[in-house]
């Protein structure tokens, strides 16, 4: 049976399935047909394809009696209602399976509409009503849908960097325009910025634009200078075979292809001399065009812009630092190392570190806590003292942290997680506010925390002022523990600050003097140099007999130093005065090492010091001659001294000292010249001949008579060691 005879029979099966009632034409217009063409009927025949109405009126066909008895009474009601209530029950009516949703809109759009009246009306008062009354019903019954939800603008959010004012954050800001379709303007303008563009490709260049297709264009930056910027080529002699140097400094490295065999230089072991200039015949093949080759150096300075090291330059020279900030800045570096917390606090906006801070995870939030300390430690200061006319202008000053972050910041002190607690009280020690609540936290963390969180509170503490016992043992342990630079600066910065309000700190380091281990006594002694308070008569004596009496050379040397920066030099000087001219051999050996340690010479000590180059023992006269060099003392008595040792000396070790420290002071003269080439061409122990050798290179000796005489050696000599 065909389709359209098979609509037509179901059709007429149910002839109560609505009641009829005459509609608009407009009604029968709106419903579009497709010609559709069947392929079992004739080629020339057309027919409609029915409406979505009728498709929804088939479908209806099959509904229970009292459902389709519902729906048309239900089109009855509609039909007979006032225009505002039907729109408002269709508003209201929820959708059914097997519906369109828009049959009714659409029945009632062809029921009500004003369009009919709109002839009638004459007067543009009453235009501007029907206008007002139509835009009234759109709003109050349409879908809601339809309308489009007004996009509200959201707020850009504050990064740290802004906060702080720096001169070298430029925010990349991302906006999005919604512009019309037909705003040609705005096209024209985006037009123009795309054509303005720098494009990041190679731009071909081409011999003779005229020739067309036929023209060889290259993006080859070798053939772009060689062939249009005429450069040419520079060919040096003895320069890297695989390298081109062109005449405006560029070099490019050829891309050739592999020699077969191999030279001797890449499947032997040992070295193998290359000439300096040797000929090559033939010429290896190019694999690809050459390519630039950058210096270590240019790839250093071209990567950096100028503008930025010169903003570098500009912030180092204004940042005014204190000793305090650069304390607590090692500070919070040594705790996030110790617990691996890493932070980009320039990445941060302040209303992301707002959503951080009240997170859920424990972690998330140390890590909000921790960026606000390092970002009010980090940020760069300017200098306070301004000179001129700028002394009385009242510049507005930032806070370390906005205003918004310091009352969540505070309530973190009374978190339940212990880390998330000494993280806050951290971040208020960065930010110097003197909470007790911190305070508190900082106390418990020295006494009960572990070493990482107990040596942040020592140095907190410390450099607030608290000058307790537990303080100041913890310093010390980690000073005598924790053997490194930076950790000795630390805390000697923070005893120095403490040793105003008590004496304890010299008292417990006086204990470590009488270590067992020698380098806890040489820490002890830098550590008592560089407090710089007046010591008791004890420490001093204490000082003076390690430096004496030590039996290391090191712990002398560092009790030296600390008596001569504790401005106790006059006392150091005296004794080693004494020593060189009245002690033992023994004690002006211990003299001569101390003025060669301490590099100290004065017009007192010289006559002492000039006769131990005649002294009997060798251990003085050595000793002499290692202080020499290390003094490096261009006086003419000194000099005369070592070349007498030189010439006259029995012992040959005291000779090649002699000479050794003459290579060190570096006074070239005629008699040293000759005295040197003379031991070594004459010198029977090789030990001498090579201490001369080294000084003629140390000296930098030139000449004929020089090189003769090297070239005699080489001839005359048996001993490899001088050889060399």
């Amino acid at each position: 049976m065909d389709t359209s005879q098979a609509v037509k029979i179901e059709s007429s099966a149910h002839p109560k399935k609505r009641p009829k009632k005459s509609k608009p034409a407009g009604a029968v217009q709106k419903s579009p047909h497709l010609l559709i063409h069947h392929p079992h009927r004739n080629s020339g025949m057309l027919s409609l394809l029915p409406s979505p109405d009728v498709f929804l009126e088939e479908r209806e066909a099959w509904l229970p009696p009292p459902e389709k008895e519902a729906r048309a009474w239900e089109a009855i009601v509609l039909e007979k209602l006032d225009k505002r209530t039907a729109r408002w029950i269709q508003s209201k009516r929820p959708l059914r399976p097997g519906v369109s949703p828009n049959k009714w809109q659409t029945f009632l759009h062809q029921q009500y509409d004003w369009s009919h009246i709109r002839d009638e009306l004459t007067s543009s008062s009453d235009l501007e009503l029907l206008k007002q009354l139509e835009a009234e019903e759109l709003a109050e019954f349409e879908e809601p849908s339809v309308i489009p939800p007004t996009q509200e603008k959201k707020k850009p959010e504050l990064p740290l960097p802004l906060y702080y004012r720096l001169s070298s954050y430029f925010p990349q800001v991302q906006t999005v325009e919604i512009t019309p379709s037909n705003n040609k303007t705005a096209e024209d303008i985006n037009k123009r910025k795309r054509i303005s563009q720098p494009s990041n490709q190679s731009y071909f260049r081409q011999v003779n634009p005229r020739a067309g297709k036929f023209a060889y264009s290259t993006d080859n930056t070798f053939e772009q200078e060689i062939y249009f910027d005429e450069v040419q080529i520079i060919h040096q002699i003895g320069a890297e075979r695989d390298q081109i140097f062109l005449e405006n400094l560029n070099r490019y490295k050829k891309q050739l292809t592999k020699i077969f065999p191999e030279s001797p230089e890449k499947w032997s072991s040992q070295p193998v001399p290359t000439a300096s200039c040797r000929p090559v015949k033939g010429a290896l093949r190019w694999t690809e065009l050459p390519t630039p080759i950058k210096d270590l150096l240019q790839v250093g300075e071209e990567d950096v812009p100028i503008k930025t090291r010169r903003l570098k330059r500009q912030a180092k020279s204004l940042e005014d630092v204190t000793w305090e900030l650069l304390v607590l800045r090692r500070m919070l570096q040594e705790w996030k190392t110790a617990w691996a917390i890493i932070v980009e606090w320039h990445h941060e906006t302040v209303e992301n570190l707002l959503r951080s801070l009240v997170d859920l995870h424990d972690d998330v939030r140390i890590q909000a806590i921790v960026a606000c300390a390092t970002a009010a430690l980090e940020r760069p200061r300017t200098a306070t003292s301004q000179k001129g006319s700028d002394k009385n202008a009242k510049v507005p000053s930032i806070k370390d942290l906005p205003e918004v972050l310091q009352p969540i910041l505070e309530a973190a002190l009374c978190d339940k997680n212990v880390n998330v607690r000494m993280a806050a009280a951290i971040c208020q020690y960065a930010i110097q506010s003197h909470n007790p609540l911190a305070r508190d936290i900082m106390q418990t963390a020295l006494l009960k925390g572990n070493s990482v969180d107990s040596w942040a509170a020592a140095q907190c503490l410390a450099l607030e002022g608290a000058a307790t016992y537990p303080v100041i043992k913890r310093i010390l342990h980690q000073l005598f523990n924790k053997r490194n630079k930076d950790t000795e600066d630390q805390s000697c910065i923070l005893l120095n600050h403490l040793s105003v309000k008590t004496t304890l700190i010299h008292t417990m380091l006086a204990v470590e003097l009488n270590s067992c281990q020698w380098k806890d006594r040489i820490v002890a002694c830098r550590a008592f140099s560089r407090i710089g308070r007046d010591i008791c008569l004890d420490m001093k004596h204490k000082l003076i007999q390690l430096m004496w009496n030590d039996w290391n050379k090191e712990v002398r040397h560092a009790a030296a130093q600390a008596l001569g920066q504790m401005s106790l030099g006059k006392e150091v000087h005296d004794t080693i005065r004494i020593k060189l001219s009245q002690g033992n051999s023994q004690e002006r050996v211990e003299a001569l090492s101390l003025i060669g340690g301490l590099k100290l010479m004065t017009a007192k000590l010289l006559p002492g010091f000039l006769h131990c180059f005649s002294d009997d023992f060798t251990a003085v006269r050595r000793a002499a001659c290692l202080a020499a060099g290390a003094l490096q003392i261009r006086n003419e008595m000194v000099l005369e001294c070592l070349l007498n040792l030189m010439q006259r000396d029995p012992y040959w070790k005291i000779k090649a000292f002699a000479i050794r420290a003459l290579g060190q002071i570096g006074h070239v003269s005629p008699r040293l010249t000759d005295l040197l080439l003379w031991a070594v061409h004459y010198e029977e122990s090789p030990g001498v001949r090579l201490e001369a050798c080294r000084s003629i290179l140390a000296l930098k000796l030139q000449g004929d008579r020089v090189r003769d005489t090297f070239l005699d050696v080489l001839l005359l000599e048996n001993h490899d060691a001088v050889l060399k």
